[in-house]
């Protein structure tokens, strides 16, 4: 093997990896503190059958680098009301939704993860997305927490100082931004991210190179 197919070879070996390597899940968002630690304290959810103030649902935005993404799992670090220290037991249906954006607030939900939860108190809750939800590059997007039933408990805050828009609703009615200098609810969006086109064109000119070294050596 001359040099110059050698270095051929080297450049197409690492421009395939480089582009298997994108493949592999990564992390879209997160603003958990080390350790998926978070404070204690954040905003209300609470379910339809609580009936303390209303059906309470909470909202959070996050946006999208470079390059879309298939969402795979979406974690939220949440509290449940005990009976130990609330008149509630709160543990009870809750759903992870990931949603579109609709002019700054939440729009049509594109997958919806319905958890049961039934633990107590400050817990980190793991949903996991199934189906192919595709998140375009640049673009925001919003997770949604929607309590069911006799849910209560809240959305707590984040631990880093991290702000973006987040909203509320209650008896399923219009959707509200909160104010602006609290900080965004905690959460992490995981998915496989998709390569841009020019990366595609550079795996698919790595491919007709090999081609062609293989072709050559056997002349």
């Amino acid at each position: 093997m001359t040099a110059i197919s050698r270095f051929s070879s080297m450049l197409v070996t690492a421009v395939v990896l480089s582009f298997c390597s994108v493949s592999h899940a990564d992390i879209i968002f997160d603003n958990f503190g080390p350790g998926f630690s978070f404070p204690d304290v954040g905003r209300i959810l609470q379910g339809e059958l609580v009936g303390n103030i209303a059906n309470i649902d909470q909202a959070a935005s996050f946006t999208t680098g470079q390059n879309g993404a298939f969402v795979t799992d979406v974690k939220l670090g949440i509290y449940v009301s005990s009976p130990a220290n609330s008149p509630f037991d709160g543990r009870g249906p809750l759903d992870v939704i990931v949603a579109s954006d609709a002019g700054g607030l939440p729009g049509a939900a594109l997958s919806t993860t319905s958890l049961n939860v039934n633990n107590f108190l400050g817990q980190v809750v793991d949903a996991p997305v199934a189906g192919s939800v595709q998140l375009n590059a640049n673009a925001q997007y919003w997770i949604i927490a929607d309590a069911k039933g006799k849910f209560d408990g809240a959305w707590e805050f984040n631990p880093i100082n991290d702000f973006g828009p987040a909203a509320g609703r209650s008896n399923n009615g219009p959707w509200s931004l909160h104010n602006a200098n609290d900080p965004r609810m905690v959460f992490q969006v995981e998915g496989r991210l998709v390569p841009e086109p020019t990366s595609i064109g550079f795996v698919a000119t790595a491919l007709v190179s090999m081609a062609w070294m293989r072709m050559a050596r056997r002349r």
